[in-house]
């Protein structure tokens, strides 16, 4: 019976001994120290091949094998250490198990949860995480910690960020790259066949259109396709175009140069942009190749962002005290149904979609996190009033993680 979890250990030793960059990077104590912890926390036979369950997102993690994916199970054990050092009654709030089965379908989330907890420990603020408090809507309302400074109380919130229409979108963009690169592969290299265009989509809300773009992207390049086999050879193929409620989609000829030089102007019209083009490498004679370019507004998706918050907030209306909102925003990419990043860092984070979120009692903590082939990389965002307490600003706008 296969296994994930040796078949990971096996790759990740493989990686550092035939790469010299991951010589230095990965080292063998924690790759057994990953191992064993993990196997030891979950029951073994959930790590098997033959196990069905796609909502394990650790499954995800050790199946796509990459090198990076040593670095996000390093912090993951990290937490679960310190998960053990919690006395029964604080383990049993972060509720791993559903009648003694792991939680599989909310992982990410507790993980998040006791990631925050131990950045607090981390950080000497000593939380509590087996906290509850009287709440008009139900007896006792549980909160994921608590801790004190200076004789005042703050709630701790987490929300881990996820969009279905992220997901979606970038399904779409696969599958439109995979269709034009086959049919590149397929079909004769003719200039008239090069194409560029884009999708422009006018509103925040795509799920529910965004399956008839993708239809009417197909018809409309179809229909390109057939015009030119049946055009008389000095007429000049003319544009396809789909404009609508929802949606812009454009189909013209490459050789109109827009891809480079106009499509970029164009998207800052839309919340959701998409240009693409086909065209043929000069060492590469006869194979068309696909490019294809994305944009998200900033804007839009922090106004996203700020809409889950929001939510949060108002969970805790009752709570009189300091309460801090924490939200891990992450650009890591795992073949999961939670698993597609935000498109959103510090840098671009658009701070005036949060001020109507912010008073007195309220603060955000934003966790960003990044993954490349060298490290996790994380970033600090602190929003908060001026009267919010200085010195426990200092220590939250520079967390030791």
């Amino acid at each position: 019976m296969g296994n994930y979890l040796e078949s990971w250990k096996d790759y990740i030793l493989k990686e550092k001994w035939t790469k010299p960059d991951l010589n230095k990077q990965i080292d063998i104590d924690e790759v057994k120290e990953i191992s064993d912890i993990l196997s030891d926390f979950f029951p073994i036979n959930d790590f098997s091949t033959e196990n069905s369950n796609h909502n394990n997102w650790l499954l995800h993690i050790l199946s796509n094998q990459n090198p990076s994916s040593f670095f996000l199970l390093r912090r993951i054990v990290k937490w679960l250490k310190y998960y053990n050092s919690l006395t029964i009654p604080e383990q049993n709030s972060f509720r791993f198990k559903n009648r003694r089965q792991f939680n599989y379908e909310e992982l990410r989330d507790k993980l998040f949860e006791l990631e925050t907890n131990y950045i607090l420990d981390k950080n000497n603020l000593n939380p509590i995480c087996n906290e509850s408090y009287p709440s008009s809507k139900e007896s006792k309302k549980p909160m994921d910690s608590l801790f004190h400074y200076e004789n005042e109380k703050y709630l701790v919130e987490c929300k881990k960020i996820y969009s279905k229409n992220y997901e979606v979108f970038y399904e779409l963009i696969i599958n439109i790259t995979q269709y034009l690169s086959k049919r590149g592969q397929n079909q004769p290299s003719y200039a008239d066949e090069l194409i560029s265009g884009y999708i422009g989509f006018k509103g925040e809300k795509i799920l529910n259109f965004i399956d008839d773009a993708e239809k009417d992207f197909y018809s409309l390049l179809s229909d390109y396709y057939n015009k030119i086999k049946k055009k008389n050879e000095f007429i000049i193929p003319k544009p396809n175009k789909t404009d609508n409620d929802n949606y812009i989609i454009i189909i013209e000829p490459n050789y109109s140069n827009k891809y480079e030089n106009e499509y970029d102007k164009l998207s800052s019209d839309f919340d959701y942009f998409i240009k693409f083009r086909t065209w043929i490498p000069e060492i590469i004679k006869g194979k068309i190749r696909a490019d294809i370019a994305v944009n998200i507004t900033h804007k839009m998706v922090s106004r996203f962002v700020a809409g889950k918050l929001k939510e949060k907030i108002q969970q805790h209306e009752s709570w009189l005290a300091h309460k801090i909102i924490v939200a891990e925003i992450e650009n890591i990419m795992i073949p999961h149904k939670n698993g597609h990043s935000i498109p959103l860092s510090k840098r671009n984070l658009d701070k005036n979609e949060f001020v109507h979120l912010i008073d007195n009692r309220t603060s955000i903590l934003f966790i960003f996190k990044t993954i490349t082939k060298e490290e996790l990389k994380y970033e600090i965002g602190f929003l908060r009033k001026k009267t919010f307490n200085s010195e426990l600003s200092k220590i939250l706008d520079k967390l030791e993680i």
